[in-house]
């Protein structure tokens, strides 16, 4: 694992360096053998025939991904206590944290956040009289996948005064002002550079009086007021439109529930319009096979 950073962020949001190589008290071993690192499991959905050999896939999902890594705490009787403490508060059972895997030639990195599932301590020596603790971390992923930095694209209300998708015949045309940010709505696009379908996030802060955030022609869009220092989220990967406040906006107040993801390795054009004066901000969180 030459030139591959290790970080550790915790139940407690404390961030930990566990780099092999570095001068820190607290470093991640390959003896045990790191899993989790690779390929996942797919379960696989087949179908076979009586009268014909082999049989035909029809499919897979991934399961929750099994980790583990192992950390050799201190590097003397003087240091060991503290390091062991240091790390061991930062794993408790049921608590998710953040495996980060950082390829310290280009400083990329990829995460996978993960449960830490505890087993018995087993103690060759005494480390205390050591100065050293090998101590094993096993870690269930439900979100199977690694995760690369999460892309952003910000739109705000266009600079020029002008009446999108008015009514010609109307004497006071509502408009519908496409959002800009360095983009305009006919070249704003996102790319999902990852290994599986990505799906976005968008947080409409108001004031608006409606919205249609989406994929090409795929949006969920819905004549909804939002007031000045309101958000509402649409989460596309679980098909739910939010306040702020955890309150769901139900599907009769939307005008279209089309929620489309983003497909690997591609660039998509991205449809984002509002009635009014607020802005949009767009996340994706590109989904890897491996944490490289």
């Amino acid at each position: 694992m030459s030139g591959i950073g290790h970080q550790w962020t915790g139940a407690f949001g404390e961030v930990i360096d566990l780099t092999p190589d570095g001068p820190s008290s607290l470093r991640l071993t390959n003896d045990p053998p790191v899993e989790g690192l690779s390929w996942p499991e797919e379960l696989e959905w087949v179908r076979t025939h009586t009268t014909r050999h082999g049989q035909r896939y029809l499919g897979g999902r991934i399961p929750a991904r099994d980790a583990f890594f192992a950390v050799i705490a201190g590097t003397g009787p003087t240091d060991w206590l503290a390091a062991r403490t240091r790390f061991v508060r930062s794993l408790r059972p049921g608590h998710v944290g953040t495996w980060r895997v950082t390829n310290q030639a280009d400083g990329s990195y990829r995460e996978l956040r993960a449960r830490f599932t505890p087993g018995p301590a087993l103690f060759a020596k005494d480390p205390s009289a050591s100065g050293r603790e090998l101590i094993r971390v096993p870690l269930v992923a439900d979100d199977p996948w690694w995760r690369g930095p999460l892309i952003t694209r910000e739109f705000g209300q266009a600079e020029t005064d002008v009446d999108f998708f008015a009514d010609a015949d109307s004497e006071s045309p509502t408009a519908v002002l496409q959002l800009m940010s360095s983009f305009t709505a006919a070249t704003a696009a996102i790319s999902n550079p990852g290994d599986v379908p990505a799906w976005m996030v968008a947080h409409v802060r108001g004031p608006v009086d409606g919205f249609s955030v989406g994929v090409g022609s795929s949006v969920v869009a819905g004549a909804v007021e939002i007031p000045e220092n309101r958000t509402l989220t649409v989460n596309f990967g679980e098909r739910v439109v939010l306040w702020d406040d955890g309150t769901p906006v139900p599907y009769a107040a939307l005008t279209a529930a089309d929620f489309a993801a983003v497909p690997p390795g591609e660039t998509v054009p991205l449809s984002v319009q509002m009635a009014g004066t607020g802005t949009v901000l767009v996340e994706l969180s590109p989904c890897y096979f491996e944490a490289f």
